[in-house]
């Protein structure tokens, strides 16, 4: 859960594959559900490219990120 990831240390997330970019990643995505800037469950009521520009305004995440995510979720 976003509240989890905070919870955890760099040196955990190391530890399950994360590379220090990727950990700044997650941790700003998890800060942006919690606070409520992001909300993952909406995007399913959207086209693609609005699922699209939302995804990539996030710090780290690129077109690719958003279409992986229109494929799998």
């Amino acid at each position: 859960t976003p509240k989890n990831i905070l919870v955890l240390s760099d040196a955990q997330l190391r530890t399950a594959g994360f590379s220090s970019q990727k950990i700044r990643y997650a941790k700003e995505l998890a800060r942006a559900v919690i606070t409520k800037k992001f909300s993952p469950a909406k995007l399913k009521n959207l086209g693609d490219e609005e699922v699209i520009d939302i995804i990539t305004k996030l710090h780290g995440f690129g077109v690719w990120s958003a279409q992986m995510m229109l494929i799998f979720a």
